[in-house]
């Protein structure tokens, strides 16, 4: 058993963190109408084969680049 009498409180807050292969990681998850678009691209990826770095991802159908290859894209990346 741990004694912590005399010591001062410590509140930790837990956060879950929200990642797909779509959009990356997920902010504001507090508000239902961002959970409930979670929840939807969620429901419709589908496993693929990203067509840059050929990693098997869950994607929406009518995508085929993972959210890590496509950041790199906007950063300068050249893949091809």
């Amino acid at each position: 058993m741990l004694d912590i009498s005399g010591a001062s409180a410590i509140l930790v807050s837990v956060m879950t963190n929200y990642y797909d292969d779509n959009f990356g990681c997920w902010d504001g998850m507090d508000d239902p109408d961002t959970m409930d678009f979670y929840n939807q691209v969620q429901n419709e990826s589908v496993e693929k084969t990203c067509s840059i770095c050929g990693c098997t991802v869950l994607l929406r159908p009518h995508y085929d680049k993972c959210d890590s290859c496509c950041t790199k894209l906007e950063n300068g990346w050249d893949a091809y």
